[in-house]
């Protein structure tokens, strides 16, 4: 039961970075899809990369707390977890420019 509480939050804290990362856009990495005439479609990628600092900063606490052997796999899963729901399920990261309205 406490695996599953741990993994549930974990997953919150991941996805409430995720939206943070989203709309702060610390980053500004962009990868452009498709581009037709004055439309861009672009992917940004700044919520995957605060998600990955937040991962490895929970494994550095649990290896400092010398639980690194049980705290990866709740990590692990928690981060996976967030990852496939907001990468799948959602369209979180999608982003239609159009050129001429971009200055």
């Amino acid at each position: 039961m406490k695996r599953v509480l741990s993994i549930l939050g974990q997953s919150v804290l991941f996805f409430l970075t995720a939206i943070a990362g989203m709309l702060w856009r610390p980053f500004h990495v962009t990868h452009v899809i498709a581009q037709q005439g004055y439309t861009r479609r672009q992917y940004e990628f700044d919520w995957l990369l605060c998600d990955g600092i937040l991962y490895l900063l929970l494994l550095l606490v649990s290896l400092l707390a010398r639980r690194i052997r049980t705290g990866w796999i709740s990590t692990t899963v928690a981060f996976v977890l967030t990852v496939v729901v907001i990468a799948l399920f959602t369209k979180i990261g999608y982003k239609d420019a159009n050129l001429l309205y971009s200055r």
